[in-house]
């Protein structure tokens, strides 16, 4: 007995995790007054919207009183990942809408409807659109496909609302005086009962109901089907011993809401609707109760141009900045963005390394987490990603360079863990090139010169302490201690950035390459942004130094190697499926362009980073997202997609794990995001073509990143420009307002 009740609190608590789920896109499908009812749909993994797909439209329960959309997500999921188009329809009710169960039909009908009449544009088999729902999201179901009137005012019902195939879940489908809601529509039951309406031109069913039903008792279900039966139809009853009123629901009997589920998979392939065997009981329980493993790649002033997947992406004049043939190949880093998305326009908060790292671990903007400049420490109140997924039952750990304890150097295994529980290889600042262990931990083996900084010794650096192959040996070993149980580990990789060495053999791969010089690196100082601090020594750039370019792309080559090396762990080892990869960086290096080396500026090659993300199953491959985020959106949209309740916190990001989900191939939603500048030197807001800068300098510069990649143009004055100047203009004081930018306070920007 007490074994039994452990297993049944197990389910129970499994189940609580089918509530996060979230649908992969939100249409309204009708807007009634000022209410505006949504569709929500799941697509199969792949899905392309030329396909001719099965589609199935759910309807909650809820009494025509309550209830919502997301009773049925956990279905939604689950058909969609056997290859059907799932939707889960909202309809008005009486606590939310003040209506009556007519109008609940009404909107069923108008939901069919709306499926059938976009059909093509989803992807969907019109001829294998299928409705279910349970209790009175059943009864709604049914009545799309049996009762004749209750068609809303005005609309087009030539536009067929009825379904070829229902899947009922204990739907309350006789409304006569020994069914459901009698005493509300006693008046018409006969007109809005389905089982007073059955006929020949009612398609297949499906009704799983429970023995104890007190609400559609099985003598009526067993009446109903006897009925269809007498027509020549087709009405499968399952009757589940000792069950009683929504038995299904993930709430009271997640074993029950499993078996309901299979059943209807059964059903759905016996009429050719589903291809492939269902899964076994076991397999649901290891698909809705397994969390999902997170691997964060993270580097260190990556220069976009270095990767293949987003040279891929640019002109060749754009790709090929230092000449034709000099690039760097990285078939690992492309081959996780062909399985998986990768993001066009994502950016530093602030272009430096400690307030963007930031903001990735935190949700924010730097300037709320005491970081906004370099070496500045975290607050300690400060909950990250991290925490969070602690909270849930993840091991969490973090391997390689912080940069959020101050000016502790190396400063390893920081005593604020910051939720993460093992950070033994965490070092707050430094970019050593060598790191080797003893019986007191990791140490730095390079010594240091008489600035202080690294000095690289080729003789110890090896595939065992280059930097690069170390952090990961140790990244794979804790994955190795931690692998039967959700994980979570974020690998801080401090290369690229300089010193720019690297270890044999990547340390000749490319001296045999001649860099150009980069068109803009010689600007005229008279023609640049005040901002720009062409005058300055700092970062300034009049020339390249060839070895200090092979060795960078050295290291890029190195640190693509040793991705593969973590992939292929992770497919030998069964874990590449339900682990999310992510590849970032914490901003990038102009190398030269507009005269700089480094980082710090709003252009282009300094605040737009590498952002590609894996998760089988879940994220389309070769997905691109041009819509712009920045690094405060990392953790909101992380937990999401982790199907993480992250309802507690306050971020400055969004949670863009919808767009991440969605079945689109290519995702270019105009969004405007705000950067910061952590000298207060300049803001910045940047969507997917237009970049305005405004500073305490210089007048507000505009950019067209379309017409002018390389960001020498200010448009700021053209007329056909000011509606763009002026909506960046008032997004970009929005959100400086909101995020408490400190240059808005001063009142110092032009």
């Amino acid at each position: 007995m007490k074994s039994i009740l452990i297993i049944s609190l197990v389910l129970l608590l499994a189940g609580t995790a089918l509530a996060k789920l979230k649908p992969d896109s939100t249409v309204i499908y009708k807007t009634i007054g000022d209410v505006e009812l949504a569709m929500n749909i799941f697509f199969p993994k792949d899905h392309d919207m030329d396909d001719k797909t099965p589609a199935i439209v759910f309807f909650h329960g809820g009494g025509w009183k309550g209830g919502g959309p997301d009773h049925f997500y956990g279905q939604c999921q689950y058909l969609a990942s056997r290859g059907i188009v799932t939707m889960s329809a909202q309809y008005r009710t009486e606590n939310a809408n003040g209506t009556t169960p007519v109008e609940c039909v009404k909107d069923g009908k108008s939901a069919m409807r709306w499926v059938y009449l976009n059909a093509a544009k989803f992807g969907i088999d019109k001829d294998k659109i299928i409705a279910g729902g349970g209790s009175a999201g059943g009864h709604v179901a049914a009545a799309t496909a049996t009762v004749k009137g209750f068609n809303e005012a005005g609309e087009d019902t030539t536009i067929s609302c009825r379904p070829k195939a229902l899947v009922l879940f204990n739907p309350v489908a006789n409304n006569g005086p020994e069914g459901y809601g009698y005493n509300r529509v006693k008046d018409f039951y006969k007109e809005f009962s389905p089982y007073h309406n059955l006929d020949k031109n009612t398609p297949p069913n499906l009704i799983m109901l429970g023995t104890e039903d007190k609400l559609f008792k099985p003598a009526l279900a067993k009446s109903y089907k006897e009925k269809m039966e007498e027509l020549g139809l087709r009405c499968d009853l399952i009757l589940y011993e000792g069950q009683d009123h929504a038995f299904f629901n993930k709430g009271i009997s997640t074993e029950m809401h499993y078996q309901t589920m299979l059943d209807a998979d059964a059903f759905l392939c016996s009429l050719a609707y589903l291809k492939g065997k269902p899964a076994t009981m076991a397999e649901m329980h290891e698909r809705y109760t397994k969390k999902p493993n997170l691997l964060i790649i993270h580097t260190d002033e990556h220069n976009l141009r270095t990767l293949g997947c987003y040279r891929n992406t640019m002109s060749d004049e754009q790709a090929l900045m230092w000449g034709k043939e000099t690039i760097v190949e990285t078939p690992h880093l492309d081959r996780l963005a062909k399985e998986g998305l990768l993001c066009e326009n994502w950016y530093a908060t602030s272009p430096v390394c400690t307030p963007s790292r930031a903001s990735m671990i935190s949700g924010l903007y730097p300037i709320a987490t005491g970081s906004h400049k370099n070496d500045l420490p975290l607050k300690d109140e400060l909950v990250s990603f991290a925490q969070i997924l602690k909270e849930n039952g993840y091991a969490t750990s973090y391997v390689g360079k912080w940069h959020l304890d101050g000016d502790a150097k190396p400063g390893f295994k920081p005593a604020r863990q910051f939720g993460f529980d093992d950070n033994r290889y965490m070092f707050n600042r430094g970019h050593w090139k060598t790191l080797g262990e003893d019986e007191n931990g990791p140490k730095v083996l390079d010594k240091k010169n008489s600035k202080g900084f690294a000095a690289y010794d080729p003789e110890i650096a090896n595939e065992e302490s280059f930097t690069t192959d170390f952090l990961v040996d140790r990244s794979i070993e804790i994955i190795e201690r931690d692998k039967s149980k959700p994980f979570a580990l974020m690998l801080s990789i401090p290369d690229p950035h300089g010193p720019n060495h690297v270890r044999a053999p990547y340390d000749t791969m490319y001296t045999h390459l001649f860099f150009e010089d980069p068109r803009t690196m010689h600007p005229d100082e008279k023609n640049v942004p005040g901002w720009h601090n062409l005058k300055g020594k700092k970062n300034r750039a009049m020339t390249l130094k060839q070895e200090q370019m092979a060795q960078y792309f050295g290291m890029v080559k190195c640190i693509d190697d040793n991705v593969g090396r973590l992939m292929t762990y992770l497919k030998t080892n069964g874990l590449g499926e339900n682990t999310i990869v992510v590849f970032t960086s914490d901003h990038g290096d102009l190398m030269g362009e507009h005269g700089k080396h480094n980082k710090g500026l709003p252009y282009e090659m300094s605040a737009r980073v590498p952002f590609i993300l894996k998760y089988p199953g879940h994220v389309k491959a070769k997905k691109h997202i041009r819509k712009a985020y920045t690094m405060a959106d990392f953790t909101p949209t992380i937990l999401g997609l982790m199907n993480v309740d992250h309802s507690a916190q306050t971020f400055h990001g969004m949670d863009a794990s919808a767009d991440f989900k969605g079945s689109e191939k290519v995702l270019s939603e105009d969004r405007i995001v705000y950067m910061t500048n952590a000298a207060s030197r300049w803001v910045a807001a940047v969507n997917n073509q237009y970049k305005l800068v405004l500073s305490p300098t210089d007048k507000p510069w505009l950019f067209d990143l379309e017409k002018d990649p390389d960001e020498v143009i200010n448009f700021y004055n053209k007329l056909e420009y000011k509606d763009i100047a002026d909506r960046l203009t008032k997004e970009l004081y929005r959100q400086m307002e909101l995020y408490q930018e400190p240059l808005l306070k001063e009142g110092t920007i032009k």
